[in-house]
């Protein structure tokens, strides 16, 4: 028999019934459900690999809210790893995840996301922003060709030796990876 829902549901009580304790004492709850809940949770690592594999192979961005970077997506079946209609076991999933994997959860859309990070973004007009110094490093006017453009990327790239991904942003905010390799 599986006691894991049944610990943790005696866990949280003690939690919500804290009134009377100190807020050190709810801390200490709050990480000993934690400790259970990592236990249970690299029982089932076969399944977080997955979703790790999946998410690093994805090629869907999106924004997220309270983040400036885009994010890398992926559908995720979370039910196969807690029941998802029980807040604490999402809150502590979430925390697992994001503290051991930089895996972000999003129960709403049922999926995990992670953060690209600073990247190379080329807007709808052609002008690329570089993130990490905030400078738009390349303008629309600087290049005429595709090539071009790719060409004056790369070169930024190893004049600064920082090689982020690329990201080109449509007008209506949909994001897409660009590939800058040029090909000989």
């Amino acid at each position: 028999m599986n006691n894991f829902p049944y610990i943790l549901n005696k866990i949280r009580e003690e939690i919500e019934s804290s009134e009377s304790k100190t807020k050190l004492e709810v801390v200490a709850l709050k990480n000993s459900a934690m400790e259970f809940f990592t236990v249970e949770m690299e029982a089932k690592q076969k399944l977080i690999d997955d979703i790790q594999v999946s998410l690093d192979s994805s090629k869907e961005l999106t924004g997220v809210p309270h983040d400036e970077y885009f994010h890398r997506w992926a559908r995720a079946d979370l039910s196969k790893l807690i029941d998802t209609n029980d807040e604490f076991q999402c809150e502590l999933l979430k925390e697992y995840l994001a503290d051991n994997y930089c895996i972000d959860v999003d129960f709403e859309n049922d999926c995990v996301t992670t953060a690209e990070g600073p990247c190379l973004l080329i807007n709808h007009e052609g002008d690329i922003l570089d993130q990490d110094s905030g400078k738009w490093v390349i303008s629309k006017r600087d290049y005429e060709t595709e090539e071009e453009r790719n060409a004056l990327i790369e070169a930024h790239m190893e004049k600064t030796g920082y090689f982020p991904s690329v990201i080109s942003v449509d007008y209506h905010g949909n994001a897409y990876y660009v590939s800058t390799i040029v090909t000989v």
